[in-house]
C-alpha cells in the first residue's frame, strides 16, 4: 500500500516559478530564498507582466498541489488552472506579499 499523503503535502522537488506581481524591487528572489532553505530545490524567478495583484495566487496543475506553500504564502489562493508546460507551480506575488517582505527587510 502505497503512502500517497507525503506526495500530496511537499511539493520541495517540483519546479516552481515565482512571479512577481507586486512592483518590489526583490520581493521574487526573497522568496524563492525562503523555498529554498526550506528544502525547495528547483524555483526560478521572473516578473509577472499583467499589471500588479493584491493577493498572491498559486497556480497548480491538480489539486493536491500547492498546500504545503501556504506555509510560505499566508493568505494566498489556490487555483487549479493549466500553467506553463515548463513549470509545476507557478506563484503569483501580490502586494500581501509584499508587507511581510517589507517587515522582514526592515529587522
Amino acid at each position: 500500500e502505497e503512502d500517497t499523503t507525503e506526495a500530496e503535502a511537499s511539493n520541495t522537488s517540483s519546479k516552481i516559478m515565482i512571479l512577481n506581481g507586486a512592483s518590489v524591487n526583490g520581493l521574487a528572489a526573497f522568496f524563492k530564498e525562503r523555498l529554498e532553505n526550506a528544502g525547495y530545490t528547483n524555483v526560478e524567478t521572473g516578473n509577472y507582466t499583467s499589471g500588479t495583484i493584491t493577493t498572491t495566487q498559486i497556480y497548480v496543475k491538480t489539486e493536491s498541489q500547492g498546500k504545503d506553500l501556504l506555509n510560505y504564502f499566508p493568505g494566498a489562493n489556490i487555483v487549479v488552472q493549466q500553467i506553463s508546460e515548463d513549470v509545476d507551480i507557478e506563484i503569483v506575488l501580490g502586494r500581501e506579499s509584499a508587507s511581510e517582505y517589507s517587515t522582514e527587510a526592515a529587522n
